[in-house]
């Protein structure tokens, strides 16, 4: 599991610019104008860019074997296999929840916890992460997760899909926000030497990192704060 990591879906939570949620094609991804003004709007002078450290993808088995017994079986080795795969394979990780929303480590969901049992076509859907690797695109990266989902070998009549929106995460967000700050108190003492006569005040650091998109693989981190500069007056 990411012990240290903070998913940018999870700044929806809090009503901050969400994570990077992509249309999954193989030939492009699609990142309307409008997202990147709302999001770099945002955005406070001092920031960070740095390339994603994994992604998240939704992945759902599915199985409509007519005799229900066998549609559950079928069901709960794939959701067996897909743990067992996942725990053998560097830098893929598993978990519970919601995309973007909410996580739980995988040793915690029961298959009776995410085993939907709607109709005729029942399913069962988990958190899939991989891992960045220096130089992949997203398209590359999306197609190991694809080979990797194929690699398994399915269970009667269940089949594998990968979601359409992706999440990109960071880790170590302490040292990301440290030097943040550090950045910030850098800016601040650049300030004082040019308003040499005026009060200057910072607010909001206590909150904590902010990651907007800026690319396929790219967040930009940023903790947000309020600079008001107090003009002395002689």
């Amino acid at each position: 599991m990411f012990r240290t990591s903070l998913m940018a879906g999870l700044c929806l939570a809090m009503g901050i610019a969400p994570s990077f949620a992509q249309e999954a094609r193989r030939e492009s991804i699609v990142v309307t104008a409008s997202m990147i003004e709302e999001n770099a709007a945002a955005i406070p002078a001092i920031s960070r860019k740095v390339r994603a450290d994994f992604v998240s993808v939704e992945v759902s088995y599915h199985s409509a074997t007519r005799d229900v017994a066998q549609r559950r079986t079928e069901l709960e080795t794939m959701f067996n296999r897909l743990k067992e795969s996942v725990a053998k394979t560097p830098g893929v990780s598993l978990s519970g929840g919601e995309l973007g929303y909410s996580s739980a480590p995988i040793d915690t969901v029961l298959f009776s916890d995410v085993l939907s049992t709607y109709g005729e076509v029942w399913s069962f859907s988990l958190i899939l992460g991989v891992d960045t690797q220096p130089d992949e695109t997203f398209d590359q990266l999306m197609e190991r997760a694809d080979a990797f989902v194929k690699s398994i070998p399915a269970k009667g009549r269940s089949e594998a899909w990968l979601g359409d929106e992706q999440a990109l995460g960071a880790r170590d967000i302490d040292n990301h926000r440290l030097t943040l700050l550090r950045d910030i108190s850098a800016e601040v003492s650049r300030l004082q030497a040019i308003f040499s006569a005026s009060e200057l005040h910072v607010g909001g650091l206590e909150s904590g990192v902010v990651m907007i998109p800026t690319g396929p693989l790219e967040l930009q981190l940023y903790v947000p704060y309020t600079l008001n500069i107090v003009q002395s007056v002689n």
